[in-house]
């Protein structure tokens, strides 16, 4: 049915735009404990979608979504609520091939990303190597098991490699939790991760 992850991911977005849940960019925002009131610095979002994620709701000093699609998003006018915010074509795994080569920031974001990514929790030292020192990584992220992998969900991920990548990229945990349903997707039943870590 799909050519790529990148016709997967168009057709989730064109099959739920009649009713999209915009929503659910409050419940991140809750789950994460984010005070959208406060200044979050120099912000950038990973894999953020049409929508520009949960950036058009958050204070910052500047905005910056990062997503493969951006160009198809605009063709098919599925591309909105992106007003001030600086919209970059690519994914983390290759941040050093895209206009962000160099830039740092302050806070970092992944609303149901990494998992639709073509690495495992490597992506986390590329993550890492755009945090200011201290800045801060919001992360929600589905472990799903080898059986319930699919087209754009091709590889499964655990809480192990979790921990190690991160400590591997310097990254120290703040709180997380674990939950097996998610609490801002409940019709996602996957193993689910919501929680902050901060760049030693």
């Amino acid at each position: 049915m799909y050519k790529s992850k990148e016709d997967y991911e168009l057709h989730y977005w064109l099959v739920t735009k009649p009713n999209f849940d915009f929503k659910v960019y409050d419940r991140y925002l809750a789950a994460w404990k984010v005070d959208r009131q406060k200044n979050l610095g120099d912000v950038l979002e990973v894999g953020t979608g049409p929508y520009c994620g949960c950036l058009p709701l958050l204070s910052a000093k500047s905005k910056v979504a990062l997503d493969p699609l951006f160009k198809e998003y605009r063709e098919l006018g599925l591309l909105k609520l992106n007003e001030g915010i600086e919209l970059v074509t690519g994914v983390i795994e290759k941040i050093d091939e895209t206009s962000l080569a160099g830039r740092t920031f302050d806070t970092v974001l992944t609303a149901n990303a990494l998992d639709h990514g073509s690495s495992d929790f490597s992506s986390l030292l590329r993550i890492s190597s755009v945090l200011k020192a201290g800045g801060l990584f919001f992360m929600h992220v589905h472990l799903r098991t080898p059986q319930q992998l699919n087209f754009g969900h091709d590889h499964s991920l655990n809480l192990g490699q979790l921990e190690e990548q991160s400590k591997k990229a310097g990254l120290v945990e703040v709180w997380k939790r674990v939950e097996q349903i998610d609490p801002v997707l409940p019709d996602a039943a996957f193993l689910t991760v919501i929680g902050c870590w901060q760049k030693a």
